[in-house]
């Protein structure tokens, strides 16, 4: 495939634009960059801004697309490698969730890609302060539970028909489900229940003592849980079934013998004595932590986490804590242990030998940790009211990477978060004191879908649900997709010529109108198209300009379409505006109810190309034109002769051009307004024929 296809890119077009002149445009000094985002090694052909205005993605020759962080200008992550686009990246998109960011390539493909935000993607409210959280062993449902001691389950994870289970007199301490079915709760009212985790009916319910408990564990086979207590202790307790079989171990405790006690048992909400079946000394703290199968304890002990043979008993090994430990998980394969202390440091070791892989900073103590089921990924709860997100992967014997311990994502919480849990899909649970269970998705930086194509893909957007993908294609055809389901709803042959002969004209730009009902494709024929989303059908034609005659003279009065290729095009808020850029250097305004030319913008600094029709309004091909958030301006950006840019503001009112100037950033090949119209973010070609890197850079807004 050749670099520079059609001529469209910033190579070619300066290769043009070098033979033309400009008068009177002087270069505009750089006192308005805000910043200047480096790293791409290629010419960047798309950018976009995040509905909320924290995130800048850009999109680059060199085959990446590069997340930034709009207000520090910093770099947040990089999409491509192995499983990334492997040609030019020509356009990028966000949906209006800000949660997904789609891509358009040379290589015949339009990715979609997680976006490593701060939000929810689903809350879940309860009665009470929230204190722990688990989730049943297939990865699907989840209960949580807090200081009023109510219990709630989320039937595969969704609001919808969510039951509540009472009977603790006091906050619920600690849950855990098991493969049985069975839902296991500990109280600060020094109880253990067992709930059907279906419908959440009450098993059984014993005591454990007189003594407080301070920590609770579950082994999900079923047979046992395990219990912390402020006296020192572990308790080991078989774990009841059916009301009926609960006599047997516990036949010594009643004076009536067993008989009694079954009938006891019998009773709505009886609590019967317990008896544990071990108990061992690991001295005062707080929390204890089973592994996957429950053959090994974790208990949090002075400065260190000290493992536990769940089978006799024993002290095993001791993993050392940043000052006094607090929390500590295990990986699902029981290889990796990762603990947390009171210094704010994450540690993580090999659970065989005991050996120190790495540590990092977090930012806070950790009062609870959770690994992926996976992925080499840890959850950390802080003491700050954040829950942070780290990559941790390592190998025995060898350095840390240096993406180890690197934040993946933050999680700011309005109160303490308490606890977190993963749920089979990867996405994961936290608890928090403001009664909001949250559910949180981890971005990942491989595609989640990969859209083929039989071309080129040059633009992508999304509609305002955030379910539909419109691609516009080089084969011509406008393509609909359920992004969900990875499938074209519709595909539309939306520039292909089919008389005198059969020509597939590229689509170059596709927009949504404000209510997502219809979309535009502006293409290579100079033509613009709007059609009906549901129906597929052609709504309005905006036509390129017809070719002039010779010796025809031109009507200064008559406006007409677009004379070549159409690069961009933008609609005003209320759908009654279109803009459009094209290769004849001209940007024009049209009215969408009738599809005609309203006005030019006219370059007071450039002559006529054809005697009699207005000036172009660029000294070189217009790439990209968005308007305003007021509508009151519109912005338009191309390259310029001498590898510099062109940027210019116009009134939409009367056309007069309110700023317009060349850039020394080189090349403009793409363009974004932030959500207030305060700043823009240019997406720019190398400076010189002998570069290769390329910027984009984040300029106040000309006038603002």
């Amino acid at each position: 495939m050749m670099r520079y296809y059609h001529l469209r890119l910033a190579a070619a077009s300066t290769l043009v634009l070098a033979v033309l002149a400009v008068a009177g445009s002087t270069a505009q000094p750089p006192t308005d960059v805000v910043a200047v985002l480096k790293g791409h090694t290629d010419t960047i052909d798309a950018v976009a801004v995040s509905p909320d205005g924290t995130l800048i993605a850009t999109g680059s020759f060199d085959q990446t697309i590069r997340l930034w962080n709009a207000a520090a200008g910093t770099e947040v992550r990089v999409y491509g490698g192995p499983k990334g686009h492997k040609g030019q990246v020509l356009s990028v998109a966000f949906n209006a969730a800000g949660d997904s960011l789609a891509s358009g390539a040379t290589d015949n493909t339009a990715k979609v890609w997680d976006l490593p935000v701060s939000f929810a993607n689903q809350s879940f409210s309860t009665s009470g302060p929230l204190n722990t959280v688990a989730v049943t062993t297939d990865g699907k449902s989840f209960a949580v539970a807090g200081a009023d001691g109510v219990i709630k389950i989320f039937p595969q994870g969704e609001a919808k028909g969510a039951i509540e289970l009472k009977g603790h007199t006091g906050a619920v301490l600690g849950l855990g489900y098991t493969t049985n079915n069975l839902l296991l709760s500990a109280g600060a009212d020094r109880t253990v229940r067992v709930w059907a985790a279906n419908d959440g009916k009450p098993i059984a319910a014993f005591r454990t003592g007189t003594v407080d408990l301070t920590g609770f564990a579950v082994n999900p086979n079923g047979s046992m849980a395990f219990t912390r207590n402020a006296s020192g202790e572990v308790q080991f307790w078989p774990i009841p079934v059916p009301a009926t079989k609960l006599a047997a171990p516990f036949q010594s405790l009643c004076l009536g013998g067993a008989l009694v006690l079954e009938v006891e048992a019998k009773k709505p909400g009886a609590v019967l004595p317990g008896m544990p079946i071990r108990s061992i000394p690991v001295g005062a703290g707080k929390g204890v932590f089973a592994s996957p199968g429950s053959d090994r304890l974790l208990t949090p002990v002075g400065k260190e986490i000290v493992s536990w043979n769940a089978g006799n008993g024993m002290k095993e090994k001791a993993f050392e804590a940043g000052g006094e430990a607090a929390t500590a998980t295990l990986t699902k394969d029981g290889q990796r242990v990762a603990v947390g202390g009171s210094d704010g440091t994450i540690k993580l070791y090999g659970f065989a030998d005991g050996k120190l892989l790495g540590s990092f900073p977090a930012g806070a103590p950790a009062l609870d940790l959770a690994f992926h089921p996976k992925d080499p990924v840890l959850v950390g709860v802080l003491n700050n009211k954040t829950v942070a997100v780290w990559d941790v992967s390592a190998t025995p014997g060898q350095p840390v990477p240096p993406e180890f311990g690197k934040p993946l994502q933050t999680f700011p919480h309005p109160e303490n978060a308490s606890a977190a849990a993963f749920l089979g899909d990867g996405q994961f649970i936290t608890t928090a004191a403001d009664k909001q269970a949250r559910r949180f998705r981890i971005a990942s930086s491989e595609p989640v879908k990969s859209l083929q194509h039989p071309n080129l893909v040059d633009s992508v957007a999304w509609d305002a649900t955030g379910n539909l993908l419109a691609t516009g294609c080089h084969d011509g055809n406008l393509r609909i997709w359920d992004v969900a389901k990875g499938q074209p709803l519709k595909t539309i042959a939306a520039h292909i010529q089919t008389q005198p002969q059969n020509v597939q004209h590229p689509i170059y730009s596709v927009v949504w109108t404000p209510d997502s009902k219809q979309i535009l494709t502006a293409s290579y024929d100079g033509s613009m198209k709007l059609w009906d989303a549901a129906s597929g059908n052609l709504v309005r034609e905006f036509k390129a300009a017809p070719d002039p005659k010779p010796g025809e003279k031109v009507d200064p009065k008559a406006l007409v379409g677009h004379r070549d290729q159409v690069f961009s095009a933008a609609f005003s808020k209320d759908g009654k505006l279109l803009a459009s850029g094209s290769s004849d250097r001209s940007v024009k305004l049209w009215d969408v109810g009738s599809g005609k030319v309203i006005r030019d913008f006219a370059n007071p600094e450039l002559s006529p190309v054809l005697p009699g029709e207005p000036a172009p309004s660029h000294p070189g091909w217009v790439m990209a034109v968005r308007f305003s958030p007021d509508d009151k301006q519109l912005v338009s950006a191309g390259p310029a002769p001498r590898y510099r840019g062109y940027l210019a503001v116009w009134s939409v009112t009367d056309g007069k051009r309110l700023s317009g100037a060349e850039r020394d950033q080189g090349p403009i090949q793409a363009l974004a307004i932030t959500a207030d119209g305060s700043k823009l973010i240019l997406g720019c070609a190398s400076r010189t024929r002998l570069e290769t890197d390329a910027e984009a850079v984040i300029i106040k807004m000309p006038g603002k």
